[in-house]
């Protein structure tokens, strides 16, 4: 039974967290890019797309924090993060980040 455990694939979260980001599950994203964030707290780019799921909730005093860890982790990003309203709809975000001597974009 252990040997099978340690076979076990591991749950990507940040890429379940991706997937319910695209299908608008933000509540679902959120708890998923949290736990990769346990996993991980060093992944720059799941602290990211934490605050990008809470800022797209509204929830901006837990997104600033996620934010700011994101530059702490990784000082020689820029983060941009565009809110759009649609015609029909509430305001959507967009967030990207890139190195600022690279192309490199995430989100």
């Amino acid at each position: 039974m252990l040997a099978l455990l340690l076979f076990w694939p591991a749950t990507d979260y940040e890429a379940e967290g991706l997937k319910a980001l695209g299908a608008k599950q933000y509540e679902q994203a959120a708890q998923l890019f949290s736990q990769a964030v346990q996993t991980d707290p060093k992944d720059y780019a799941a602290h990211f797309h934490l605050a990008l799921t809470y800022s797209l909730l509204g929830k901006d005093a837990e997104a600033i924090p996620e934010y700011q860890k994101t530059l702490d982790l990784k000082p020689g990003l820029r983060i941009s993060t565009h809110f759009f309203t649609a015609e029909s709809g509430p305001p959507r975000a967009f967030g990207t980040i890139w190195p600022v001597t690279g192309s490199k974009c995430i989100g």
